[in-house]
């Protein structure tokens, strides 16, 4: 702890802070009790989330999709006051489920368990974070013993997981340890990472932005773990800082919450599952979009609000428009990698590999 707590103020000026003895105690014992994240999902996602977050802080109401009647007379999306406040989430997509057949993956296949299978197996604890599609609870198992089932189709989140997760892993990406489904809704039983935030709380604690040697180390992370994704052939779409965890000890980023995810594919898709914020523009003007470039833009996205500490978009005419505004101090290196990422032609965007070797990736240290 004391070697992370040294690296944390090398690489970004702050100081780690302490917290009372009997806090930490406290806090590690409840890890140990229960070591898991249990994601309970509704097996019918909503086409976008609640109006109110659960955090209490107003969300401006999503678009209808773009294959759905649209009223004139109803009011768009509006701006956020806040350019800090988590950035408004459209899914066009409902969740289908993922048929192993169509996947051409024998390993999809996987048991489907009932509710009394999983509290045989696990009891619950205390609640630690809620979305407009599902929660997240930390859990105990009670043994490692398994439990015959029926094999089933799996739900499409279910499946993108368990390719990600296949051996060989990679630590930039929260594992999938088993999943259950009961009636409406399914249950993933996910790695529990300690201490850690999500990268969203974790810049506000250190004052909205973080400087470009911390972001450095983060984007690495990103886009290692992207590229597992894009090499298992999986695609995220929803890359943000709400997604990430940061374990603060140690700095080490692991991305989450496939459920706005698809298979990726060459073709073009004609439906987007994600962040308004972070969708491309191409999607803005045509209604289509390659996976691979979208992805690429929603990483200038996010490393422009971790150096700038707000988001370089937040309405569509900002995306068409394309125009930045860096924050004084920024590297020559910083902006024209954010530069690159962003570009209106999505043909003209860098691959990952790309990404990692430009000269301001070059320098980064990955944990």
């Amino acid at each position: 702890m004391k070697q992370a707590a040294c690296l944390f103020e090398e690489i970004s000026g702050l100081r780690v802070r302490e917290s009372h003895t009997q806090e930490t105690e406290s806090e590690e014992e409840q890890q140990q009790a229960f070591p898991y994240l249990l994601r309970v999902r509704t097996n019918r996602t909503p086409n976008h989330l609640p109006v109110e977050n659960a955090r209490g802080r107003a969300r401006p109401k999503p678009k209808p999709s773009r294959s759905e009647p649209t009223n004139n007379d109803s009011p768009g999306p509006s701006r956020a006051k806040n350019p800090r406040m988590r950035p408004n989430m459209i899914k066009l997509k409902s969740r289908e489920r993922a048929k192993a057949k169509d996947m051409g993956e024998e390993s999809l296949l996987s048991r489907r368990r009932s509710r009394s299978s999983f509290e045989s197996l696990f009891t619950l604890g205390s609640m630690l974070g809620k979305g407009g599609c599902g929660a997240v609870y930390a859990a105990m198992r009670k043994s490692d013993g398994q439990q015959p089932g029926e094999r089933s189709a799996l739900p499409l989140e279910v499946a993108l997981m368990q390719i990600v997760s296949r051996p060989p892993s990679c630590c930039y990406v929260l594992g999938l340890l088993d999943w259950f489904e009961e009636g409406e809704r399914f249950i993933l039983v996910l790695e529990r990472p300690y201490p850690c935030m999500d990268l969203f709380d974790f810049i506000e604690e250190l004052g909205g932005r973080v400087d470009e040697c911390l972001a450095r180390i983060i984007m690495i992370q990103v886009v290692l773990a992207v590229r597992h994704c894009r090499d298992r052939g999986v695609l995220h779409r929803d890359v943000k800082a709400e997604n990430l965890l940061v374990q603060t000890d140690n700095l080490r980023v692991k991305l989450i919450d496939f459920g706005c995810g698809d298979l990726l594919r060459e073709s073009s898709y004609r439906d987007y599952s994600g962040t308004e914020e972070y969708c491309p523009p191409e999607w803005v003007l045509s209604g289509v979009y390659q996976g691979r470039h979208a992805t690429i833009w929603s990483l200038g996205v996010l490393l422009y609000g971790l150096v700038c500490g707000r988001l370089p978009f937040n309405k569509e005419a900002d995306i068409i428009a394309g125009r930045l505004r860096f924050k004084k101090g920024l590297t020559k290196e910083c902006k024209e990698l954010i530069n690159c990422c962003l570009q209106q032609d999505p043909t003209k965007r860098p691959v990952l590999e790309q990404i990692l070797l430009h000269d301001w990736m070059a320098d980064g240290l990955v944990i």
